[in-house]
């Protein structure tokens, strides 16, 4: 039920910035800890991303959770599930998709 809660909710888009993004308030270190900004965060200078717009993770989570579990269905799912990873990997994903895909994919 909670992703079909979390899905009524307006997406939101990738992030494309990340000089822009704070994870200090998600950090469980000490608060004089202060983590250093990376240029460019994996992505070379004048490098474009490649995922922009709005992020649809949550309803691929929604598909994923909501599929029969068959040989039928297993090459669908498993591309659902890449995608997933793929999303996950890229670095683009808000904060709050990424906690809700990590806790779907493991709980």
């Amino acid at each position: 039920h909670t992703l079909r809660l979390l899905n009524t909710y307006p997406t939101r888009p990738y992030i494309v910035n990340h000089g822009d993004l704070d994870l200090t308030d998600d950090l469980d270190e000490e608060p004089s800890y202060k983590p250093q900004k990376k240029e460019g965060y994996g992505v070379s200078k004048g490098m474009s991303s490649s995922l922009n717009g709005r992020c649809d993770i949550m309803d691929t989570l929604l598909e994923i959770k909501e599929s029969e579990v068959n040989f039928q269905n297993e090459r669908v799912l498993s591309v659902k599930i890449n995608r997933v990873e793929i999303l996950g990997r890229s670095g683009q994903l808000p904060v709050f998709y990424a906690d809700a895909a990590a806790y779907h994919m493991f709980g």
